[in-house]
């Protein structure tokens, strides 16, 4: 399958009398860290909202440039991450 494949959803979810679908592929990338692009181990958001593995993220601020690997917007401290509970 090439990378422009539409996958049938994963499940219709009902709200009322409406329905509602999420695609997998749409799933599947919020699901994954950028940074290794497995799926988000301990979630940890940055301030500008982008979702890394906690373990990549700190790596990534301790040997690189302090800034988001997604938007480049700068890090100052690994304090600046928020353990993301609601997303794991």
């Amino acid at each position: 399958m090439d990378s422009k494949t539409v996958y049938p959803c994963a499940r219709p979810i009902f709200e009322g009398n409406e329905i509602s679908s999420l695609q997998i592929q749409i799933l599947n990338t919020e699901l994954r860290c950028p940074i290794c692009l497995n799926l988000l181990r301990e979630p940890v958001a940055t301030e500008c909202m982008h979702r890394f593995c906690a373990g990549c993220i700190q790596k990534c601020l301790r040997l690189g440039k302090k800034e988001c690997p997604a938007c480049r917007k700068p890090v100052a401290t690994r304090r600046n991450l928020r353990t993301d509970t609601n997303f794991a």
